[in-house]
């Protein structure tokens, strides 16, 4: 579990999260969605401790302020791969760096190379990671963080520069992790019909809290949308009651 109690950030007078609380179970993915700017990068450079916050954050019963902390997480940021110069097996790699020694075994590279062949990317094993496009780093960034093997799985709009077929993958690939290994994720996403279609919950923020949790089909409605997002939808459920959103007009009121 993942116990997030007053989490507060400001930046110099600038409240930018207030008092949020939060506990998450292990088995399940949490969509974290709101409007640009509302705060949710925050939220997880926060429990990441890349920032500071007035909070105490447990995981699995490790505090944030024991020195293995950080040893459990995977957070995957935007963009992370635009300055790296190794290949893309490299980079895999580098999520196991504790663990590697002087010379690499064949174990190593087998432990790499299934999670790429998994993500339908180990053709790009060899190449140099500056010569990849978006999308392609994108999923190199994914297969590092799945092969630090943690117990909290961060992703910052990891769908963002990929077409739809990779979302699909990345996405379901990240489902069946974090099913079969009884792992806890939090992934923030704008598209809101991935949100409802992969993941078990929602959770909303807007001025700077967190204002609903849960299903989508609990939670989710006209209104909701129109206070976070300005925007009339339509709320269309299929057979399986799964939501999926469609938007007709922006709106100011």
């Amino acid at each position: 579990m993942l116990l997030i109690e007053n989490l507060s950030v400001k930046r110099g007078s600038k409240q930018i999260i207030n008092n949020v609380n939060l506990s998450l179970e292990k088995g399940k993915i949490y969509a974290l969605i709101g409007a640009n700017g509302a705060g949710k990068s925050t939220i997880l450079e926060a429990i990441y401790q890349n920032i500071n916050s007035s909070a105490k954050i447990t995981l699995n019963n490790t505090l944030h302020t024991d020195k293995n902390y950080k040893d459990k997480i995977a957070f995957m940021v935007q963009q992370s791969l635009n300055d790296v110069s190794f290949s893309a097996i490299e980079v895999v790699l580098l999520a196991k760096l504790k663990d590697l020694g002087i010379v690499l075994k064949d174990s190593d590279l087998e432990f790499a190379l299934k999670i790429m062949r998994d993500l339908n990317i180990e053709h790009l094993a060899n190449m140099q990671i500056n010569m990849l496009s978006g999308g392609q780093k994108q999923m190199i960034a994914f297969a590092q963080v799945l092969a630090k093997e943690p117990e909290l799985l961060m992703l910052d709009e990891p769908v963002s520069a990929l077409d739809l077929h990779f979302q699909s993958l990345l996405l379901s690939e990240l489902k069946k992790q974090v099913k079969s290994k009884n792992l806890i994720s939090i992934v923030i996403l704008h598209d809101l019909n991935l949100a409802t279609l992969f993941c078990d919950e929602l959770i909303v923020l807007h001025d700077k809290s967190i204002i609903a949790q849960g299903n989508a089909k609990d939670i989710l409605n006209k209104e909701l949308l129109k206070k976070i997002y300005k925007i009339d939808a339509r709320i269309i459920y299929d057979e399986d009651d799964t939501a999926f959103i469609q938007v007709l007009r922006p709106c100011n009121d």
